[in-house]
């Protein structure tokens, strides 16, 4: 799991470690039914900030400002 990605719409565990992937599962089924749909609902926004219209938009966004900050070529620069 990726923190810097989920922040804190997910459980986290060191990869490979089976013993604390148990007990965050087991954290999770232990949850009340309003803690865990808040979780999974935090996990849904988040992850829509990375859908690809997000993205599109988003790189839209940065294309157009750096167009837009651009130097222009002066008559006399372009010969």
């Amino acid at each position: 799991p990726m923190p810097e990605f989920f922040v804190d719409s997910a459980l986290y565990y060191d990869a490979g470690n089976a013993d604390e992937l148990a007990a965050q599962i087991e954290k999770v089924i232990g949850m009340p039914a309003r803690a865990r749909s808040a979780l999974g609902e935090a996990g849904r926004e988040r992850a829509r900030r990375f859908s690809w219209e997000e993205c599109a938009r988003r790189t839209l966004e940065e294309l157009a400002s750096a167009a837009a900050s651009a130097v222009r070529p002066t008559r006399a620069a372009r010969g």
